[in-house]
């Protein structure tokens, strides 16, 4: 085996599936902020028939470009990881260090199910044309496990695989900064930590996604509440009221209008999943 397969005895994909993960864990925080803390802010007042509230959000401000940059940070090693991985099976399988050639077109295919003419039923062509030029040293039984994880193979809905959303928003990142939205998470909470005196009856959470460019204020719901001692003053406090969301223009169904967290934990999660079925077809464990 080849120096180049492991680097202080850790395989080089898992360095750059962890440096992923680390790039997820700051998402997570930056979203984390600008949902509870700047990203808007909320209110509650009194709805003309009493005891009904409205809750809604002001202040409406377009997530940071920090974001951004993060969920191209973490799209990048990623899809490295899965490059990393296909090239050290590919010198495992040339008995230790692929040609120069051989490397270079060495790649990890995720090949969905429509060719570029709009015909479908197209996955398991297009792989094996893909497998030839570009897993062409990788064991059969190594080339057989990645043709199982590929996205044609779920079917009719092969674009909402996690490896094509990968792949998809990691081309697009390429070319420019994905766009955000928001939504109404229709989770909103009551925060203990500052309310008081306060039984909620119900909670009616309004739908639908909102564009931080062009609105600065949105309806998030109607609450029915009651003071719990009558003589004693009400105060309710509201946060968690709206969530970041992709826009992709609908061409990457997976993401387009889903909530920018849900999407990148899944991708992480699926390619952890991936490298998990095809480490034991590395010739040895650093």
């Amino acid at each position: 085996m080849t120096e180049g397969l492991r680097f202080a005895s850790v395989w080089t994909h898992e360095l750059k599936f962890r440096r992923a993960r680390k790039y997820l864990k700051k998402l997570e925080i930056e979203v984390e902020r600008w949902v509870h803390d700047g990203g808007y802010s909320i209110r509650v007042d009194p709805d003309p028939e009493p005891p009904t509230y409205l809750v809604w959000a002001k202040n409406i401000r377009r997530p940071p470009d920090s974001i951004a940059l993060l969920v191209g940070d973490c799209l990048y090693n990623a899809r490295a990881a899965l490059e990393y991985i296909a090239h050290e099976l590919g010198d495992v399988g040339a008995g230790g260090e692929m040609t120069a050639e051989q490397s270079k077109n060495s790649t990890f295919p995720i090949i969905g199910d429509k060719d570029g003419k709009g015909f479908t039923g197209r996955g398991p062509d297009l792989f094996e044309v893909a497998a030839k030029q570009h897993l062409s040293t990788v064991t059969p039984d190594a080339r057989a496990a990645i043709k199982r994880l590929q996205p044609f193979y779920e079917g009719d809905i092969w674009d909402y695989n996690d490896l094509w959303t990968l792949n998809s928003l990691a081309r697009l990142d390429r070319h420019r900064f994905p766009h955000f939205g928001a939504v109404r998470s229709e989770r909103i909470e009551l925060d203990r930590s500052c309310s008081r005196n306060i039984k909620i009856e119900r909670i009616d959470h309004f739908r639908g996604a909102i564009e931080p460019d062009l609105e600065d204020r949105a309806d998030l719901a109607r609450v029915v509440a009651h003071p719990a001692s009558p003589n004693e003053k009400m105060d309710m406090h509201f946060t968690n009221g709206l969530a970041i969301t992709f826009a992709t223009d609908e061409t990457i169904p997976a993401a387009e209008g889903e909530e920018v967290l849900w999407v990148m934990r899944s991708i992480v999660r699926g390619v952890g999943n991936a490298l998990k079925e095809l480490r034991p077809f590395l010739s040895e464990t650093p």
